[in-house]
């Protein structure tokens, strides 16, 4: 599990040191969106209700939702304690930890489903190594970060019937959609919910 983190890590330091800014197309959209809520967080103390400067002014609602991530959410909140921090930084940061979700998500499902390590590694690296999110982080990458994790705590309650694991695979997929786009909703439901039907037939019929 560690060999699959590193090679994350190292790529988000590499960017990092290099500062790189995603070039064009949706990852640019990305960056400034996020860097819009952070500075007006820093400057003012509150998430912003309104973009002044979009197709002269509009709410800020539609834009809040698709800018997120699970760091992202929660500094959003932190008030001006980023006012000294490369928002550059914080930016590849909140896509490291996006990672990292989407790499522990695989990671447990693959065990869940494969008593092989090696088969695991395989499938986490493969996974982690296929996704390009840089120019486009919303299809590429926030499209289904969080439903390996999602379906892992989703099977756990399937196989235990506990309901703490239905509640954290419903708080990951609020999760999730706050840093998506709307119209993936539909898409990310039905595979969540085919996935519960069909594997509670199965062992249904079992």
């Amino acid at each position: 599990f560690l060999s699959a983190i590193v090679p994350e890590v190292l790529l988000a330091g590499y960017l990092l040191s290099q500062r790189r800014l995603p070039g064009g197309h949706d990852g640019f959209q990305f960056f400034t969106l996020q860097y819009y809520f952070l500075n007006h967080v820093v400057q003012t103390g509150e998430i912003p209700q309104w973009v002044p400067f979009m197709t002269h002014g509009t709410v800020a609602t539609w834009w809040y939702a698709i800018q997120g991530g699970f760091l992202q959410n929660i500094l959003l909140l932190s008030g001006n304690l980023l006012r000294n921090f490369n928002f550059l930084t914080v930016f590849h940061l909140n896509i490291l930890v996006d990672q990292l979700v989407f790499l522990a998500g695989t990671w447990l499902f693959a065990r869940k489903l494969s008593a092989s390590l090696c088969t695991c590694w395989f499938v986490t690296v493969a996974v982690l190594g296929s996704c390009v999110w840089i120019i486009q982080p919303w299809y590429n990458f926030h499209f289904y970060y969080a439903l390996p994790l999602i379906l892992f705590m989703l099977h756990c309650f399937l196989d235990t019937q506990k309901w703490r694991y239905l509640f954290f695979a419903g708080n990951l997929f609020a999760l999730q959609t706050l840093g998506a786009l709307p119209y993936f909703l539909p898409v990310t439901s039905l595979t969540l919910f085919l996935y519960a039907l069909f594997y509670s037939l199965f062992n249904f019929l079992e």
